[in-house]
């Protein structure tokens, strides 16, 4: 989503996602007299680890698997022995704290086997990799000699990647409750049943010379890769997590002669909290929703309203007869700002002290991170007055679109959900 800050800082950071993944020689007792050393080379052998890695290798890699407000960490200690690889998951349920790293079973798999995709996930993300100066590592990967950047834009290339990496882990636990993400788990359209197809994202699904249905930006819904969609009895869901959005861009029925034509829109409005540069803002749990709000039909299209004015479109505000973007807020924040400052602050604290604890690490690249730390824990409650003292930017959490239309009696009905 493309979003102009409210002056909360000059640089918003939007890496969220971090995989260390390094190689290194086991101990010296493993060796042998010979003083062996490993053919294993990292830099192109990664995706054909499991056959090429050898006894003398440890692969370690460290995952941040987290969305909105789930936040966990992973850690994975892969070693083998003859043809037959470990892989030792350890898992931080509160992925900023202090809290302990929970060992899990070990898994064992041979060196042949074709069902744990990991090499291929790295090697796929290797290859969509893009280095424009106008974007940042989403994860790096790094071995004793070697370290590969991968990079990518946006919250919604971040998501992707969770949602992809969460596939690929599920292969190895299928009973993970960790990777959560990669699929839906609860829509809350209003309680519509949602069964019968489940397309998924990695699916095309392609209808040639198809006439039914909406584009969105000239991108027919058939070919709406990013969404998961949902057939049921009465209506088409379009589902996917907010990164880049309908915001701004323009629905357009392309059924012949389609009358009838309603178009209605819900947002979800949140806060990200900001702590320090090289920590990615990340949304609070909260979230307040407007009610139902009409949308305009010109010429069987509509064009769907932005917060930030981007695009020709009419921005959020207008819609909801504001006069601007903080009286949103204002709204937003009626009666509820006591109980969002109460997070904010309990989020920063824990954030803080974390860092307070592990400060050794800022000490000498960045001590003005320990002095920021000192400094909020040193303040009262009373102290923070609104969001610009809390660190707080107001976002979309949630956009809800609803779309329905008449062909010669025969009714359509398309949901799109963004959250």
């Amino acid at each position: 989503m493309h979003q102009k800050t409210l002056k909360l800082k000059t640089r918003i950071l939007i890496l969220s996602l971090i995989i260390i993944f390094s190689s290194s020689c086991n101990d010296v007792s493993k060796k042998t007299e010979t003083d062996e050393k490993s053919k294993f080379n990292f830099k192109t052998d990664y995706k054909e680890f499991k056959t090429k890695m050898s006894e003398l290798d440890t692969l370690k890699v460290w995952m941040f698997i987290g969305a909105c407000t789930y936040h966990t960490a992973e850690k994975l200690t892969i070693t083998k022995k003859n043809d037959t690889l470990t892989i030792l998951p350890e898992f931080k349920e509160r992925a900023f704290t202090d809290d302990s790293y929970i060992k899990q079973k070990p898994i064992s798999i041979h060196e042949n086997d074709t069902i744990w995709k990991f090499g291929e996930f790295l090697d796929y993300y290797k290859l969509k990799n893009n280095k424009s100066k106008n974007k940042i590592p989403i994860f790096e990967i790094k071995s004793d000699t070697t370290s590969l950047k991968f990079y990518t834009k946006g919250i919604y290339q971040r998501d992707q990647i969770v949602g992809d990496y969460c596939i690929v882990m599920k292969q190895l636990i299928p009973n993970s409750k960790y990777h959560i993400f990669g699929e839906i788990i609860d829509l809350n359209t209003d309680n519509v049943e949602l069964e019968i197809t489940e397309i998924e994202k990695s699916d095309k699904v392609k209808i040639l010379n198809n006439k039914t249905g909406i584009e969105i930006n000239g991108i027919n819904e058939t070919d709406l890769i990013d969404y998961k969609r949902i057939e049921t009895n009465r209506i088409i869901i379009f589902d996917k997590n907010i990164g880049e959005t309908t915001q701004g861009k323009e629905i357009r029925i392309i059924n012949e002669n389609p009358q009838e034509i309603k178009g209605k829109i819900k947002f979800g409005f949140g806060f990200n909290q900001y702590t320090i540069d090289d920590n990615p803002a990340y949304p609070l749990d909260f979230k307040k929703q407007t009610e139902w709000i009409k949308l305009t039909n010109n010429l069987d299209k509509f064009l769907i309203p932005e917060l930030y004015d981007n695009s020709k479109a009419t921005e959020i505000y207008e819609l909801l007869k504001f006069k601007n973007n903080l009286e949103i807020q204002e709204w937003v924040l009626k009666s509820d700002f006591e109980s969002l400052k109460k997070q904010s602050i309990i989020e920063q604290k824990n954030f803080y002290n974390s860092l307070i604890k592990e400060k050794k690490k800022y000490i000498k690249c960045c001590p003005e991170y320990i002095e920021q730390a000192n400094s909020f824990l040193m303040k009262n409650e009373t102290d923070f007055e609104n969001t610009i003292d809390l660190g707080l930017e107001l976002i979309i959490k949630e956009v809800l679109i609803e779309i329905e239309w008449n062909v010669k009696g025969k009714r359509y009905k398309r949901m799109i959900i963004e959250k």
